[in-house]
């Protein structure tokens, strides 16, 4: 398995974008690998066939990118923007 370029760490700020659309988070908890990951953020984010996540989504790293557990759409992370 490839790992993440970055293993995040519980409390990191972070950048979640879903599906086009980009909001800030938080990361509420993640496994010591950083493979598994719950975010956390104010927004409700719905997916491309419409599963939505209101202020929680856990994701998984798979191979080349995060992704969610509902529709397996990719789920980008990114450092905040100043």
């Amino acid at each position: 398995m490839i790992p993440p370029p970055k293993v995040w760490r519980q409390g990191d700020r972070c950048r979640i974008t879903f599906n086009g659309r980009t909001v800030p988070g938080t990361i509420v908890f993640g496994s010591g690998n950083g493979v598994s990951l719950m975010l956390e953020f104010e927004a409700l984010l719905v997916g491309p066939m419409g599963g939505a996540y209101a202020g929680r989504m856990a994701v998984l790293w798979e191979e080349d990118g995060f992704f969610d557990l509902i529709e397996r759409a990719e789920v980008g992370l990114a450092e905040p923007a100043n």
